[in-house]
């Protein structure tokens, strides 16, 4: 059997944890206590010992997809082009993108939908192929999947 992650003092029957519980991983943790008296013809008496584990946004949101590769026509300035969509495997879900790096003055993000824009018309001749990078204010790690590129291809 697994070994529990809690803990009961013999002594003074204080129930400790003896490793950081993690909400994500278990939810609650039953312990049965075991308590005699040291008289001759022992008594004997058992509890249920709920653990309930708190949640705490201690998970970062990850990109799961890592391109997005989109193509929009020339001159339509404040105009749709994509969403992204990052994962929060917190309980209480909180994510905020950004635009990271890339053409800020051709392109928008809303912060909460992650709905990328163009800021402006975007001419074929001039460029017609933009990259940005988009991550979120809860995951600056730079590990792989904190942040995801869009292509964006002028037609």
């Amino acid at each position: 059997p697994l070994e529990s992650p809690i803990s009961v003092d013999p002594v003074t029957g204080d129930v400790r944890t003896k490793v950081a519980l993690d909400y994500e991983k278990q939810k609650i943790h039953l312990v049965v206590v075991t308590a005699r008296d040291m008289a001759e013809n022992a008594r004997i008496s058992t509890a249920t010992v709920t653990v309930q584990v708190e949640d705490k946004d201690d998970e970062q949101p990850m990109f799961n997809r890592f391109v997005y590769e989109v193509s929009v026509p020339e001159n339509l300035p404040n105009t749709r082009i994509t969403r992204v969509e990052a994962i929060d495997p917190d309980t209480v879900k909180k994510i905020t993108y950004f635009i990271k790096q890339g053409p800020y003055d051709k392109f928008s993000i809303d912060s909460i939908t992650g709905d990328i824009y163009t800021a402006q018309g975007l001419d074929y001749e001039r460029e017609n192929k933009h990259i940005i990078i988009v991550g979120t204010e809860e995951n600056d790690s730079g590990n792989v999947g904190a942040t995801t590129t869009v292509i964006i291809h002028v037609e």
